[in-house]
């Protein structure tokens, strides 16, 4: 079981996961309007350095470890009866499923504005599908995103997670210790090799979760080894994005994941004891899931908007309209937020799924 401490510890991660998810999405060196490319075709070595850090090296730890809480949190209430799972998965129904399609919903209008509006479409990419060409069977497809990538892109995760969940009590059937440690062992190897990467991901590190609701000292043996775990992951992390472009950088990348993931966790022991920043930081959990929804197309929209105005010729230019986007964008995330949750705040908590 959890201490109040470490339960507060795993919560206010979660906006600083979420940032690492809006900088994944925006690590990008150009854009296209109007069927024109705007940007730099060969960037500095200083630009792609700290994209590839912020973008690739933090930012790829977002998932795993969204991942990883989100099984350990569902293992600690789930039991070995059917009335168990019924009341968590209608918990999560509430919480990630009715979310999933509002949003999804909400981005498949506005697509659909957007390619009816001669002056919008402009901004659209040409490789990009209009959905106002398509039947109905791909915007089912899209809606559901059983078959495709959501509309929402962002919402796989989502999609993923909540039928991680409805598989969860065949991990409940492994009862020995070979047979745990087996199964991580092969899955840990299939994940390093990034064998069908997007499905083992999350299959890995939702498995990891349940094995650490398994230990009830995980987080204070993380604790008790601070000097190692403050020391391994910024020198990876740096190693990660100097090699990105190797061909041997993928197992360097998925160390950095894992002391990414340990480094994270024991940061929140420190973090926790600023009276402000914790304050700060759990009402920023509370807005989190609205960010993380919202903030696709938001930034696609607000980058190419700084592309059209400043017309980048320079790396240090597309690296500062990189840094700008997500600023700008997590800006308006909150705004929206703030004003939705207190004009109606019944509603923002039913598209949040219960997290505002």
């Amino acid at each position: 079981m959890l201490t109040k401490e470490q339960s507060e510890r795993l919560h206010i991660l979660r906006f600083p996961l979420i940032l690492g998810v809006i900088f994944i999405h925006a690590a990008v060196f150009d854009v296209q309007i109007n069927g024109h490319n705007i940007g730099v075709a060969n960037s500095s070595l200083l630009s792609e350095l700290l994209i590839n850090y912020f973008s690739h090296s933090l930012g790829r730890i977002s998932v795993p470890l969204f991942f990883l809480t989100a099984s350990f949190f569902l293992f600690l209430k789930l039991k070995s009866t059917i009335d168990s799972y019924k009341t968590q998965i209608t918990k999560r129904s509430k919480s990630l499923l009715i979310p999933y399609f509002f949003w999804n919903l909400l981005v498949f209008i506005f697509y659909i504005i957007i390619e009816t509006t001669p002056s919008l479409s402009v901004f659209l990419s040409p490789d990009k599908a209009r959905i106002t060409e398509k039947g109905i069977g791909y915007c089912l497809k899209v809606i559901t995103g059983l078959t495709e990538y959501p509309v929402a892109y962002q919402l796989w995760f989502i999609r993923n997670l909540f039928l991680l969940c409805l598989i969860s009590p065949f991990f409940l059937l492994l009862k020995s210790k070979k047979s745990m440690v087996s199964l991580f062992v092969v899955l840990l190897v299939l994940w390093a090799f990034n064998i069908q990467q997007i499905i083992i991901e999350g299959l890995f590190f939702f498995y990891a979760g349940f094995l650490l609701s398994k230990q009830k000292n995980w987080i204070s043996i993380i604790d008790n080894h601070n000097f190692l775990v403050l020391f391994s992951f910024p020198v990876f992390s740096v190693l990660d994005a100097l090699t990105e472009s190797e061909k041997y950088n993928l197992l360097i990348h998925k160390v950095t994941i894992l002391t990414g993931c340990v480094f994270l966790i024991h940061s929140t022991c420190y973090l926790i004891k600023i009276k402000k920043l914790k304050s700060l930081l759990t009402w920023l959990s509370g807005a989190s899931f609205f960010v993380y929804a919202s903030h696709e197309p938001i930034m696609t929209i607000t980058r190419k908007i700084m592309y059209k105005l400043s017309r980048p010729e320079t790396s240090m230019a597309v690296t500062s309209i990189y840094f700008l986007s997500i600023i700008a964008t997590i800006l308006m995330c909150l705004i929206f937020y703030a004003a939705s949750r207190k004009i109606l705040p019944t509603f923002t908590g039913f598209i949040t799924g219960g997290r505002a």
